[in-house]
């Protein structure tokens, strides 16, 4: 596994669209079984095309509810938390896009349920094809909006390549993971690990989620598939499917770059 020689830790919290949401507990094991075991789920894989009206209305009653008092008052507090907690002790280094439009998103939605070594596997083939717009994403906090030090071991345990590493400049994958509670019932998520890939996502406000109906400009199209496969064989099918250019260049330089 490669390592990196300076701080590379990326954990995104889309603030402006978590709600008081539990996970379960995690457990551990090898990253390499876990790929392995990923690879035989291949033939088991269904992709379906995302049109969800009953998600949208999810949605758009989720984002009502976003506008309230109350979760308003939550928000600024977990977001001064989280600022104070987070980003002032790791360093933000941003990846450019290398394939993806800016309007095109790779999704993967797991919960603290997915085997950390299944989640390590997807940080580290995240980072090593390299593209922004590809992002783990939970549905909440571990335990509760109000429990914040669940999430963050739970985030290191994932990113970090020495799990226990515990001092400010700690190696870890270039790969993002989010809390958006919306993604999940836009896109009508219904178990994990899914993978979703996300086309024409023309987001009015960039802070704000793309899982919100007036957050979006126009029709988001894609596809979306379930298990614990590979994320190259998800977006070599997803390709299959949508014939993307963006997907074939992203490809093309991921395979290239491993030659």
């Amino acid at each position: 596994m490669k390592k990196k020689s300076q701080i590379i830790i990326v954990v995104v919290f889309i603030i402006t669209s978590f709600f008081c949401v539990s996970a379960e507990e995690f457990g551990t094991n090898d990253v390499k079984t876990a790929l392995e075991k990923a690879d035989k789920l291949k033939s088991k894989i269904m992709i379906d095309a995302i049109n969800n009206p009953t998600a949208q209305k999810a949605a758009e009653k989720a984002a009502k509810y976003f506008k309230s008092d109350d979760c308003q008052a939550k928000i600024q507090k977990e977001t001064q938390r989280i600022k104070k907690d987070l980003f002032q002790e790791y360093t933000k280094d941003k990846q450019g896009p290398k394939s993806l439009s800016e309007t095109d998103r790779v999704y993967i939605f797991i919960s603290s349920s997915v085997p950390i070594s299944t989640l390590r596997a997807y940080a580290y083939q995240i980072e090593s094809i390299g593209d922004k717009n590809i992002t783990m994403v939970m549905r909440g906090f571990i335990g509760g909006i109000e429990k914040f030090s669940p999430t963050m071991h739970f985030c290191r345990q994932v990113l970090f390549v020495d799990p226990d590493c515990q001092v400010n400049d700690c190696e870890a994958f270039r790969a993002q993971i989010q809390i958006d509670p919306n993604l999940f019932r836009w896109f009508g998520i219904t178990s994990v690990p899914a993978i979703v890939y996300a086309q024409n996502v023309n987001l009015i406000d960039p802070e704000q989620s793309a899982g919100l109906a007036q957050n979006v400009k126009g029709q988001v199209s894609g596809y979306k598939l379930y298990g614990a496969v590979p994320l190259e064989y998800a977006l070599d099918k997803f390709y299959q499917e949508s014939k993307s250019s963006n997907l074939k260049r992203l490809l093309s330089e991921s395979r290239g770059s491993r030659q």
